[in-house]
């Protein structure tokens, strides 16, 4: 609970989202599940669920039971999606990040020495900067505690970070072929945003 106050943005205090497996083997509301890009479940390698399907509404926080959503369904009964083997492990990585200290990590590079807001703010930029689509103001997504905008940032800084450095020099390389074309390309024009 201090670190919900330690570190509040870090949190997603606005969409609730979870794992319907995990909740239906025990009624409780797991923590990590509000963390952002927390995305997956960890333990089942599922997608989490922030949308009921009966009534089609975004999960609210204002609702009289913990197992059902304001329409009367029952959260447990949704069907979950499995997600890459990445995610999952981003997913468990910051599950790790908030349960544990830093000598326990044993996380490679470069998220070694990172805590749980470092480690939040590397999957952002990744997920962010290094797509081939990155807008002009990358780092500001719009509702980003949706799933729907979430998993595409998560998607690509999984990958880079569960095949690190191999995937990101790969994906400076991506970035890199774009501008090949032009006579005298500068770091700012060949990487964008990246750079």
């Amino acid at each position: 609970s201090a670190l919900l106050y330690r570190k509040e943005r870090v949190w997603n205090h606005k969409i609730p989202r979870y794992c319907p497996q995990c909740l239906s083997e025990d009624a409780y509301w797991r923590a990590e599940w509000e963390l952002f890009f927390h995305d997956a479940c960890s333990t089942h390698g599922t997608w989490l669920i922030d949308q009921c399907s009966s009534c089609g509404n975004q999960l609210s926080w204002d609702r009289d039971s913990i197992v059902r959503c304001k329409c009367g369904a029952d959260l447990r009964a949704e069907k979950a999606n499995s997600c890459p083997e990445s995610v999952r492990q981003l997913s468990n990585i910051l599950r790790i990040k908030i349960n544990r200290t830093e000598r326990d990590q044993p996380f490679t590079a470069p998220l070694t020495k990172t805590d749980i807001e470092q480690t939040q703010r590397i999957v952002r930029y990744l997920g962010t900067y290094m797509t081939e689509s990155a807008d002009k103001n990358p780092l500001k997504v719009k509702q980003v505690a949706l799933m729907s905008r979430s998993w595409t940032i998560t998607s690509l800084a999984a990958e880079i970070l569960t095949s690190w450095p191999e995937a990101f020099h790969s994906s400076l390389t991506k970035i890199q072929s774009r501008s090949v074309a032009e006579d005298k390309p500068t770091f700012n024009k060949v990487f964008g945003h990246a750079y």
